[in-house]
């Protein structure tokens, strides 16, 4: 709902200043042109926008206190504009999700800090825990009884692990003439297929791997993203870089298992 406010404002904007942009004789007035490209050029507030947006209240899931600021700093700003009728306009949505605090560090053999962020609506920990680490390897239904009764208030990697390796090669690109040409010609992707997780409403795999680790009460499941060694530089361009995560680790994501279980599971 915030997030069309923008739109909406900088469309009126742009426009009304372009009404003006033909004299009496229906010819250009190249005055107006300049005037509008000095006040783009020289006192453009965009980037201050942005930033407010961007860094202050953001980043912001819905039904999160930084989407309510955000929501009302734009009220706000656009009432300075001179606007009238600025307000909200609300749904039910349910339960919202913002990161308070977040911490890990491997206290064994060596203390060492880990780099990490909790995925978004991942249930919270009832305060600190100190638990071992176990490294999980499930593929199918069958392996759930390998690990029954045994992972108790444990942490558990989810994933094999990944060599990080040095960078190397392409890590930033500055697009030449044979990738521009490329980006111009690229086809337009069809429909893509819905998610597994939600043929029928049916739980996907994950969702089985997810709840078994709930009912099995683990504290919590630590995964470090993809397999791949090498990525696409830009959406789906032919050229390649390495993955600059450099080792980190994600809380396992919440899905729908998890956020059932989060109020009488995982107290905040």
């Amino acid at each position: 709902m915030h997030r069309l406010l923008i739109p909406a404002v900088l469309v009126g904007l742009v426009a009304a200043p372009l009404v003006h942009t033909q004299d009496a004789g229906g010819k250009p007035d190249y005055a107006m042109f300049a005037k509008i490209r000095d006040e783009g050029l020289n006192r453009s507030q965009a980037l201050d926008h942005v930033g407010w947006l961007a860094d202050v209240y953001g980043p912001r899931l819905q039904g999160s206190p930084a989407m309510r600021q955000a929501g009302e700093w734009v009220q706000k700003k656009l009432g300075a504009w001179g606007l009238v009728n600025v307000h909200e306009e609300k749904w039910p949505f349910g339960k919202g999700w913002a990161l308070t605090r977040f911490s890990a560090n491997m206290i064994e053999p060596q203390a060492q800090p880990l780099i990490g962020v909790p995925r978004s609506w991942t249930p919270g920990t009832p305060g600190p825990i100190t638990a071992d680490v176990i490294r999980v390897d499930i593929h199918s239904e069958a392996d759930f009884e390998k690990y029954r009764g045994k992972l108790a208030g444990t942490i558990v990697l989810t994933q094999p692990a990944r060599d990080v390796k040095m960078l190397e090669g392409i890590v930033v690109q500055r697009w030449n003439e044979t990738l521009l040409k490329e980006a111009m010609t690229m086809p337009i992707p069809g429909p893509q297929p819905p998610p597994v997780e939600s043929v029928g409403g049916r739980p996907s795999f994950a969702d089985k791997v997810q709840q078994f680790f709930v009912d099995e009460h683990v504290a919590a499941a630590f995964d470090r993203g993809s397999d791949g060694y090498l990525v696409a530089g830009d959406n789906q361009m032919s050229w390649r870089t390495q993955r600059t995560d450099g080792g980190r680790f994600f809380r396992a994501p919440a899905d729908r298992a998890m956020r059932r279980t989060r109020a009488r599971s995982f107290p905040r």
